[in-house]
């Protein structure tokens, strides 16, 4: 008996029979794609270029808080805020430099610090007018850097130091050490003066707990380049002072209404008018404790630079307002012979 088959049953058969055929092409055939970042960089080899090339940070003439503050803290930022993307590396020139200073050298390192967390490489030159590149070669950023050719600089002057410090602690021991060196140097003996130690003792406290989290760190260091006296900085990279103060409900009122600026504020801060944000009791102590140094004397031309105010101890006329924020905090300050003096007599 011959079966007869439906119509609607002979077409699924045909149907099903182009399917296992398509299926059977598609088994044997495979057509490979670029990927799609191969696509884009046969489409812009404008990024390969690039990507082989540096970016090139040009400095100005004036690099020194009394001729070039403004311009100094820009380019650090600059320095600071790099991202790599389509460039190899990150290259300085400071060729033009005509004034510079140990503050904005420490400021400079702090920013290449920063930059080289993120493993970007940063390469530079040094400036050519003769007597800034004495004072840059003298101040101890190269014993931080490592040369093209390999190695690190190494310097034999024990008259100018730079100590980074990255740790969770503020690590007196070191702080004490480098203070015994700077002392030897201006009294040729060895003893601890006792205030210094604390002073920056607070600082570092308060880069400890106030710094960024990644890559936590401050700089230390002093520069002695003869006569009676040495300078002192200390450098962290991170909130600011004025970004950290917890200003209670009355005083956000009263300053509102005084119209109070910036500098007002960071001057109540070493006053001891507000608090700080982890609204601890024994916190922002060290501040007017810094301030106190400065007005009996132990210390001499202190200033400090933090967000965008720079304060000046010694002279309100010298303070001011700035145009470009600092993200963090530099201290200066100086110790001659006799202030050590009269301390180790004491």
């Amino acid at each position: 008996m011959r079966l007869k088959l439906t119509r609607s049953y002979r077409l699924a058969v045909v149907a099903r029979g182009k399917k296992l055929h398509t299926l059977k092409v598609s088994r044997r055939v495979k057509v490979h794609t670029p990927p799609r970042m191969y696509q884009e960089n046969t489409t812009k080899p404008e990024r390969i270029r690039k990507k082989q090339e540096a970016f090139k940070i040009v400095f100005p003439g004036n690099f020194s808080i009394e001729k070039g503050l403004e311009d100094a803290i820009f380019y650090t930022n600059k320095v600071r805020d790099f991202k790599a993307r389509h460039f190899s590396h990150l290259f300085l020139d400071l060729s033009k430099i005509k004034n510079i200073d140990l503050v904005c050298i420490v400021m400079l390192l702090s920013s290449v610090n920063q930059v080289a967390s993120r493993r970007i490489p940063v390469f530079g030159n040094q400036p050519l007018d003769p007597i800034c590149n004495d004072i840059f070669n003298k101040s101890g950023f190269l014993s931080h850097m490592n040369k093209i050719s390999g190695g690190k600089f190494t310097s034999s002057d024990e008259h100018n130091l730079i100590v980074k410090i990255g740790t969770d602690k503020a690590n007196p021991d070191l702080i004490g050490k480098t203070n015994l060196k700077a002392v030897k140097l201006l009294t040729g003996k060895e003893f601890h003066f006792k205030k210094i130690n604390s002073m920056v003792g607070e600082m570092a406290g308060n880069t400890m707990e106030f710094a960024y989290s990644i890559n936590k760190h401050y700089l230390y260091c002093y520069n002695y380049c003869g006569g009676d006296e040495i300078t002192f900085v200390f450098s962290d990279v991170g909130y600011g002072i004025i970004n950290t103060l917890n200003k209670s409900v009355g005083h956000i009122i009263k300053d509102s209404v005084t119209f109070k600026d910036k500098l007002a504020v960071l001057s109540g801060a070493f006053e001891k008018k507000y608090g700080s944000k982890t609204e601890e009791v024994n916190r922002n102590q060290g501040l007017p404790f810094i301030k106190s140094l400065s007005s009996e004397g132990s210390v001499k031309d202190l200033i400090v630079i933090t967000n965008d105010v720079y304060l000046d101890f010694n002279s309100s006329d010298k303070s001011k307002v700035l145009s470009n924020k600092y993200s963090g905090t530099v201290y200066a300050w100086k110790v001659n012979k006799i202030i050590l003096d009269n301390y180790s007599s004491i």
